[in-house]
């Protein structure tokens, strides 16, 4: 096989593994972002509904949302950007491997800044709800846990 053959190999696997699985341009099936996000708003109330929270509870919990929510999104962004710039570099016929090994540094930095973002939230969940609340929340978010196929 052709290095430029083999070279286009990989451009494609690696841009079909950034897409997000599932919502594709034109499949009529494909959920809106806004269908989306009322579909996860209905799941959070009936998460709320069954740990029985107080209202005060249900502030604080929607309080922590909303102060991470801004600074995932914007790592999101950030992490697709950079990402794009990666796969752009992947398919110049004389690529930057330095400038290449930046980006890909720079897209596990934003990741784990994520995780970090992640992980704050939770413990934030964890001080609101008490001991018994916590363990059906984390019982509850297993199960609405994508499964995927082996």
């Amino acid at each position: 096989m052709k290095p430029r053959m083999i070279v286009m190999l990989i451009v494609s696997v690696m841009w079909l593994a950034a897409r997000p699985n599932a919502v594709m341009a034109g499949d009529p099936a494909a959920l809106s972002k806004k269908q989306m996000r009322q579909q996860w708003e209905a799941k959070v109330q009936a998460i709320h509904r069954q740990l029985d929270l107080s209202p005060a509870q249900e502030q604080q919990l929607e309080a922590n949302r909303l102060k991470y929510q801004d600074q995932k999104e914007e790592l999101y962004g950030q992490i697709c950007d950079t990402r794009s710039e990666l796969n752009a570099e992947f398919r110049k016929a004389d690529y930057d491997r330095e400038r290449m090994n930046q980006l890909h540094a720079r897209i596990v930095e934003l990741k784990e800044l994520k995780e970090q973002l992640r992980f704050e939230s939770l413990l934030a969940v964890r001080k609101i709800l008490s001991t018994e609340q916590f363990q059906e929340f984390m019982r509850l978010k297993e199960e609405l846990k994508p499964r995927h196929k082996k």
